[in-house]
């Protein structure tokens, strides 16, 4: 009996430290664009795609897709290890921060395949 139990404990273990080690992105099938972004309440979650065109200092920079161009906030913890150049399509994900000019806070940033 407390062979049998020890071989259920063991095999539940395993079975919950093979789905703790699981790290992916979440899925981003709603894409963002810069345009509708200016339109959008603060603290709105966005997911945008294209490209980073500029530092422009202080964790801030520039992002530009096919309809426009928005300053982005990213920690440098958010950027996770990645080196990005201005020829990296990266997708962003993030909230809008609607203060004097509207801005993304970027909570993550991803390589685009």
């Amino acid at each position: 009996m407390k062979i049998k139990l020890l071989v259920l404990l063991s095999t539940l273990t395993i079975s919950t430290a093979a789905l703790a080690g699981f790290v992916g992105s979440e899925i981003t099938s709603n894409i963002t664009s810069v345009q509708s972004v200016q339109s959008m309440s603060d603290d709105s979650r966005v997911t945008l795609e294209g490209y980073i065109v500029k530092y422009m200092g202080s964790e801030h920079y520039l992002f530009k897709d096919d309809t426009g161009n928005i300053e982005v906030d990213i920690d440098n913890e958010d950027f996770n290890g990645l080196d990005i150049t201005q020829n990296d399509k990266i997708r962003i994900i993030g909230e809008v921060d609607s203060g004097r000019f509207t801005t993304i806070d970027v909570d993550r940033v991803e390589l685009v395949n």
